[in-house]
């Protein structure tokens, strides 16, 4: 299928007619990966334009790999370049010292576009649980700060899980929903039913048939937010994989929309940030 054959469908079936927040981007280079422009903040602005999506939530990828400073600073720059379009995560990394790691984001918590924290448990070395991620829940749950969680396996969900019964006035979104295997899904999904305060992104980097439709009968959509992992990803496969999903137009539009809405709209909407 052609590109325009593809965006015919996709109108279609109704592409546009729901403002679309994605809470799962990224700004900055990965490795050798091939992202176009550096993943620079103007290029995800750009992918951003081209498939209508309203707003995106992003970290930088200095802070996941090491440099959760220069990482910060960047990302703080890149939501004061584009006020209203780049919302930004501040990265914890428990394995800098606490004092650092604590001072890493303090440092831009009340700068203009910041609106939550991301872990990464992989790339950090770090399950969900680890003590040394307590200091940044305290620190969360003193400013306001929903948590982007990358989630990759049943431990880090179980890990997740009991983070959500031990803080429950924290609003968590496990990115992945668990990784790429169905049982890993399913354990999201479970563990989302459970917990009041847990969320589920539909971000991956392939396509499952189904997957939103199995998302919603298990822990509702109003648990299921859209992430689609741009720059490093074009969001269009995921963004199909919604709006094509046999669910109603409320699920659809709570999905790319109305939850991120509900879990940053304080964020988003008050003197921290632009107003979308």
């Amino acid at each position: 299928m052609t590109y325009e054959r593809a965006m015919e469908a996709l109108r279609i079936a109704g592409y546009g007619e729901t403002p679309v927040i994605d809470a799962h981007a990224h700004i900055g280079g990965y490795g050798r990966q091939r992202i176009p422009e550096g993943g620079s903040a103007d290029m995800l602005v750009k992918m951003m334009d081209r498939m209508k999506v309203s707003a995106a939530f992003a970290s930088h990828m200095a802070g996941l790999t090491g440099e959760a400073q220069t990482g910060n600073r960047l990302v703080a720059e890149a939501c004061a370049a584009h006020p209203g379009r780049i919302y930004g995560y501040l990265v914890y990394n428990p394995n800098d010292p606490k004092e650092e790691a604590l001072r890493s984001v303090e440092q831009y918590v009340d700068a203009p576009g910041v609106a939550g924290l991301k872990f990464h448990s992989t790339l950090h070395d770090a399950h969900p649980d680890d003590a040394r991620y307590e200091p940044a829940y305290e620190l969360a749950a003193r400013y306001g700060l929903p948590i982007l969680m990358h989630t990759w396996g049943i431990e880090d969900i179980s890990a997740v899980d009991s983070v959500c019964a031990k803080h429950p006035e924290l609003k968590i979104i496990a990115a992945h929903a668990g990784g790429s295997m169905w049982s890993e899904l399913s354990s999201a999904c479970e563990a989302a039913a459970r917990r009041e305060n847990l969320y589920l992104d539909v971000c991956l980097s392939l396509v499952r048939e189904g997957q939103v439709e199995y998302m919603v009968k298990k822990c509702t959509a109003g648990k299921v937010l859209f992430g689609s992992d741009a720059s490093f990803f074009c969001p269009l496969p995921l963004y199909g994989m919604v709006l094509f999903a046999k669910i109603t137009k409320e699920e659809k539009r709570r999905i790319f929309y109305e939850n991120a809405l509900e879990i940053f709209g304080g964020r988003m909407n008050g003197k921290r940030g632009g107003r979308l």
